[in-house]
């Protein structure tokens, strides 16, 4: 027979589930070796999609050269991303070996999106300093 009586232990309420998407992992494995206002092609683009709306924490995962003028103090390359057209951050990837570095927050709606990393800062003086950028990931958790 059914009872109207909730069992001993349980109590009326309502739950709430948390849904937590995957990562997402765009993998590059490119060097950027110029700024676009020398070169429009000195980017790396990629098209991905999501189901659901969803905050994201953005880091790329690379590397750079530096490179200087006499006087002027050494610079590492500054990376630049955006999604959609706006830019996320312009952040300077100062290590010669891989680094993560976190370019900020995003919150994506679900849908079709856009990502361009480029490199703001090109310098490239035969002899003197090549700065570049390497893009092994860009990572959206």
């Amino acid at each position: 027979m059914w009872s109207q009586h909730s069992p001993p232990g349980l109590h009326n309420g309502t739950g709430e589930v948390a849904f937590t998407p995957p990562p997402l992992v765009i993998k590059f494995n490119e060097w950027i070796y110029s700024s676009p206002e020398g070169d429009p092609d000195a980017e790396l683009v990629a098209q991905f999609q999501i189901e659901h709306n969803t905050p994201y924490s953005v880091t790329l995962t690379g590397w750079a050269t530096e490179a200087h003028w006499l006087w002027d103090p050494e610079e590492w390359a500054i990376g630049s991303i955006e999604i959609d057209g706006v830019v996320l951050d312009k952040i300077e990837v100062t290590s010669g070996s891989r680094i993560d570095v976190p370019f900020g927050d995003v919150l994506l709606d679900a849908g079709s999106h856009t990502l361009r990393v480029t490199m703001i800062n090109d310098f490239n003086i035969p002899l003197v300093g090549d700065r570049n950028l390497y893009v092994e990931s860009v990572k959206l958790i």
